[in-house]
């Protein structure tokens, strides 16, 4: 088996990656002394590159050895190194698109509401919405980003994870209150309810939406793939499969796809009734048009944001299950 120009695998969570191609050479036994003492040193202090030579030179050594083992290896050893588990040591378990995109539709989110609520006196109230607006989108982005990485961070350590994270989205929140209280006005406007009110229930709605349809089940994900990772494919299609007797990762907490469907579909209904009723008291002419950009924008990136995690969700579910379907038919066939 040669190795050379070959590059076996891509940690991208290791601190060095010019040392990817010398590490396939290494796990090959095609290095130089001088080239093996660096590789040694480097797998002595990062975790990620030692677990992946370990896992990578044992297949190479036994197929080395005898190639005829080849066949009834391989497909079990494909699920586990090139399924998703394999990706769990990549930034946010290899979702990191899917995790920037959510941030910026959830930061934007707040912004529209904030719009939204002084668009009926936009004339009193745009310097200082223009003014908070960044702050909160700013806020809000770099928060959730810091939760999901720091779940990530911690699912791959074995540590607990659910809770903390979901402090550290809880925390803006206290701040975007109180930029919300500052900027709208206190009295109602054109006989609707108080809007310093109502931006406060919407940025409710909007921590139990990324909560439900975002942290848990991306929490859940990020621990399936790190039990499949350590080989742990029975056990885990028992919990895809809901098997009574089946116990999720430790930690973690599995959502049937109902329920944060159900919660997406409760909150669509709460924006269109609200939506009628602030198109009930926009004048005719001024700033009609720019009220309606601001709810097709806040629909936007509700629905966006809401129905792309579940797609993602139940995509991601299907694609852990097959990996367990393969990996158990191929380790049954060796048994």
């Amino acid at each position: 088996m040669a190795s050379e120009g070959l590059v076996l695998f891509e940690p991208q969570g290791c601190s060095a990656p010019e040392l990817y191609e010398p590490v396939t050479s290494y796990c090959f036994g095609q290095v130089d002394e001088g080239t093996r003492r660096i590789v040694e040193a480097h797998l002595h202090e990062c975790w990620i590159c030692q677990r992946q030579t370990v896992r990578f030179k044992a297949v190479i050594d036994i197929l080395r050895h005898d190639p005829a083992l080849m066949n009834p290896l391989s497909h079990a050893d494909i699920a586990a190194v090139f399924g998703l588990s394999a990706k769990i040591h990549l930034p946010f378990g290899g979702h990191w698109w899917l995790v920037v995109v959510s941030c910026v539709l959830y930061a934007l989110l707040y912004v529209s509401t904030l719009w939204i609520e002084i668009g009926l006196q936009l004339d009193r109230y745009a310097k200082g919405s223009a003014k908070g607006s960044p702050i909160i989108f700013a806020l809000m982005f770099v928060t959730t980003y810091v939760s999901l990485k720091f779940c990530w961070r911690r699912v791959v350590q074995g540590t607990p994870a659910l809770i903390f994270s979901f402090l550290v989205l809880l925390a803006p929140m206290l701040v975007a209150y109180g930029l919300s209280w500052w900027i709208l006005p206190r009295e109602p406007v054109n006989g609707a309810s108080n809007p310093q009110q109502i931006v406060i229930q919407s940025y409710n709605c909007f921590l139990a939406l990324i909560t439900i349809c975002l942290l848990i089940p991306f929490h859940f994900v990020l621990s399936v793939q790190r039990e499949l990772f350590e080989g742990k494919h029975r056990a885990i299609f028992l919990v895809l499969k809901r098997d009574k007797s089946a116990a999720v990762p430790r930690g973690s907490i599995y959502l049937p796809m109902w329920f944060p469907l159900t919660l997406l579909i409760m909150q669509a209904y709460t924006i269109v009734t609200a939506q009628f009723r602030f198109f009930d008291m926009i004048p005719p002419g001024g700033y009609r048009t720019f009220y309606i950009t601001l709810w097709a924008i806040s629909w936007f990136a509700f629905y966006a944001f809401g129905v792309g995690w579940l797609a993602w969700y139940y995509w991601t579910l299907n694609e852990l299950k097959r990996e367990c379907l393969i990996a158990e038919r191929f380790l049954s066939v060796e048994r």
